[in-house]
């Protein structure tokens, strides 16, 4: 089997990073995160605001109307990108275009890495209105 070779992987990589058309932000885990005044603070303090591409997975409806999740939502990052598996990720655009409400995920298990980028597993946390900046 023959390796890619630098001009291969950069072309590869930049092709995929001109892919990702969404917008998260990284919501950071962090321990024992305290205010001013000693009280806690939210553990997932927002951190980088980063290019990516977002696919919200799949469900099913089963008898009774209940959704099952058939495969889970995926994440594109570019090689480099430094998430901690305890980090939460926030998308705010789809495809250009700002969500008025913006879900939470949180990762599931650490990143599958090609040689164009990661590809994280993701589960739906939460979503959140969007604030007014």
């Amino acid at each position: 089997m023959q390796a890619f070779t630098t001009t291969e992987l950069t072309r590869m990589r930049s092709a995929q990073e001109a892919s990702m058309m969404d917008t998260c932000v990284v919501l950071t885990y962090t321990v024992g995160a305290a205010d001013d005044y000693g009280m806690p603070t939210q553990p997932w303090p927002e951190g980088d605001t980063l290019s990516c591409g977002f696919d919200p997975g799949g469900a099913r409806e089963v008898m009774g109307g209940t959704q099952v999740v058939e495969r889970p939502a995926t994440l594109r990052l570019p090689v480099g990108t430094d998430i901690d598996t305890r980090d939460r990720v926030q998308i705010t655009h789809r495809h250009g275009e700002e969500l008025g409400t913006a879900p939470v995920y949180a990762f599931i298990g650490d990143a599958e890495r090609g040689p164009s980028g990661l590809v994280f597993r993701l589960r739906l946390v939460a979503d959140t209105e969007v604030k007014d900046q």
